[in-house]
């Protein structure tokens, strides 16, 4: 969500007059925002996703879904199948509530079919500003390093590069 959502926020050609604050449920129900926007799974149970529903609509704040993956669709070798098929019914709840719902490609989407909404796609990018300035253009002292980022479940993304990498 750091880079899907904050980054973006934060973004000055997107975010100019956002105040963008974080916090859990509890500091959810505490606000009165315009938007609340969660993702993938920061509610933890039904009543929690009925509880910040209520809240929202009491007080006519809008309220985003945030998906960049098809948690309602988890292919049996996916490693965290049994984790998240537990929480399928959370995000099915969560489409269900949400004013808009973002996901992040068009097979996200169609593959959701409409929600309460149909849902909207973000795509996904990288921020400039994550290599910006350009490193210094000195000779390295030593081997390149890469830093590869990912949850357990990016290992087919990882193995697609890999490759090339070794090269």
């Amino acid at each position: 969500a750091h880079i899907r959502l904050l980054q973006p926020f934060d973004h000055p050609a997107i975010g100019a007059g956002l105040d963008v604050r974080l916090g859990d449920l509890a500091t959810a129900l505490h606000q009165t925002p315009d938007i609340i926007a969660t993702h993938r799974h920061a509610i933890g149970s039904l009543a929690e996703a009925d509880a910040l529903s209520a809240h929202c609509r009491a007080r006519g704040i809008r309220l985003v879904y945030d998906l960049d993956d098809d948690l309602l669709h988890l292919p049996d070798e996916h490693p965290e199948a049994a984790l998240l098929r537990a929480r399928a019914d959370i995000v099915r709840h969560m489409l269900g509530l949400a004013d808009d719902i973002w996901v992040s490609t068009a097979p996200l989407r169609a593959r959701l079919g409409r929600t309460r909404r149909k849902p909207r796609m973000v795509a996904n990018g990288l921020d400039e500003r994550l290599f910006w300035p350009p490193p210094a253009l000195t000779p390295p002292l030593g081997p390149t390093r890469l830093l590869f980022m990912g949850t357990a479940t990016h290992g087919a993304d990882l193995a697609l590069i890999g490759g090339a990498l070794a090269r």
